[in-house]
């Protein structure tokens, strides 16, 4: 059931914004897209709710290959669309940096395209401290920061929260993927023990038949004695 559930959740793009979704839905005519931002990367599940949360509209997203390709879209489309062309992304000259926590971009898996992208997006998002005071982040902080709840705090005067109790959006395909890994291997489990069972029962029944002749040759044997 819950595979289905999540199936069925991919397979209608549920909870995409329409002109995304009329998008997904097409895909063969539109081969280019790469996806759906959320959809592309792979967050540990300790963290998926502070990348929800850093990445905030950004999740929605739809990446393309190119510009040309992100333009035409754009121009066929007659739904709201915000896209990432991966040819154009620019290089982040930050590229080694003394973070002060852990930093949100180490716990995402992804392309090496995407990660460009990424860090871009991201690089300046530390994840708070469980044993850290939220209300204590200075307004001069030149760093972004994010809860593992999923709150969000940007300069001093930004604050976000992506909400309680609802599923993340991050890596629906790959808790899709996993699913279907978990029921293959329960299924060749259950073949498995039907195989076993199958031979268990033709021993039986073998075991059962030879029981059977060796109490007729017994019989026989007592009939003969009482013949005597």
């Amino acid at each position: 059931a819950q595979l289905d559930f999540y199936k069925n959740i991919i397979n209608n793009h549920e909870g995409r914004p329409a002109g995304v979704k009329s998008i997904l839905i097409n895909h063969k005519k539109f081969p280019f897209v790469v996806g759906v931002l959320s959809d592309i990367i792979e967050v540990d599940d300790h963290y998926k709710t502070a990348v929800e949360s850093a990445l905030g509209e950004y999740n929605n997203y739809l990446v393309v290959d190119t510009r040309k390709n992100a333009q035409k879209l754009l121009a066929e489309s007659r739904q709201r669309l915000s896209i990432f062309s991966l040819d154009t992304i620019p290089q982040n000259v930050s590229s080694k940096r003394k973070y002060p926590a852990k930093s949100i971009l180490s716990t995402i898996v992804c392309d090496a395209k995407i990660k460009k992208l990424l860090d871009i997006l991201l690089w300046d998002v530390c994840i708070l401290s469980e044993k850290d005071v939220e209300t204590d982040i200075k307004t001069t902080d030149s760093w972004n920061w994010v809860s593992l709840s999923g709150n969000y705090y940007s300069r001093g005067f930004i604050h976000k929260s992506c909400g309680k109790g609802n599923d993340s959006v991050i890596g629906r395909k790959q808790k899709l993927e996993q699913l279907n890994k978990d029921y293959g291997k329960v299924e060749k489990q259950v073949q498995e023990v039907n195989s076993n069972l199958e031979t268990i029962v033709k021993d039986a029944d073998t075991t059962r038949k030879t029981l059977q002749i060796k109490t007729d040759e017994l019989d026989l044997g007592i009939n003969k004695l009482n013949e005597l």
